[in-house]
């Protein structure tokens, strides 16, 4: 009887098995984003608040508090996916998509969202600028002016190998319409 109590003891004791996965959400640990945040708290006036105050800020659900969150994460999406965006703020990606899917309806509607995502527009791309960071492409994925020479650079030199492949080939002055078609039919 004792066994079977502290059993059902440590059942009910315990959290719920998915409580923990709910609350670990992903940290930033993008250093981009965590200036991002940095200099955006600084230019709301919550640099100099305490990390409890910031907490219940980004914890508030009030409508202009909210607008401001959402201000940052559409001023920081280019640069990064919806988890890393979220993760700012300590929230989900559905939290980011939802103020993408606002951004709109906030800058018709709202009397301070287009100051405030001016604001932090402006933070992000100069710390872009700053950082050297660049916003991701069409496939999301991280893309850089480095990075599109280099692959340009690469394709330029295998066209200009296939070039010379060829140019050898009609030096030689072999037809390699007929080259091809021996190989196919097992003459050579």
């Amino acid at each position: 009887m004792v066994a079977a109590s502290v059993r059902a003891r440590e059942v009910f004791d315990s959290p719920p098995p998915f409580q923990n996965l709910i609350q670990m959400k992903k940290k930033p640990t993008n250093p981009f984003l965590l200036e991002a945040r940095n200099r955006y708290f600084e230019a709301i006036g919550l640099a100099d608040k305490s990390r409890t105050s910031k907490q219940r800020w980004m914890k508030n659900r009030k409508r202009h508090i909210v607008e401001q969150r959402a201000a940052l994460f559409n001023a920081v999406s280019p640069f990064c996916g919806r988890a890393d965006c979220a993760s700012m703020f300590n929230k989900d990606h559905a939290t980011v998509l939802h103020a993408i899917k606002s951004h709109e309806m906030y800058l018709k509607y709202s009397a301070n969202y287009g100051q405030v995502y001016e604001q932090a527009t402006k933070i992000v791309a100069d710390l872009a600028k700053e950082m050297r960071v660049y916003p991701m492409g069409q496939y999301r994925h991280y893309v850089s002016s480095e990075s599109e020479l280099e692959s340009l650079q690469r394709t330029l030199d295998n066209l200009q190998t296939t070039l010379d492949h060829v140019k050898d080939r009609v030096r030689k002055n072999t037809n390699p319409v007929r080259e091809y078609r021996g190989v196919l039919s097992g003459e050579e």
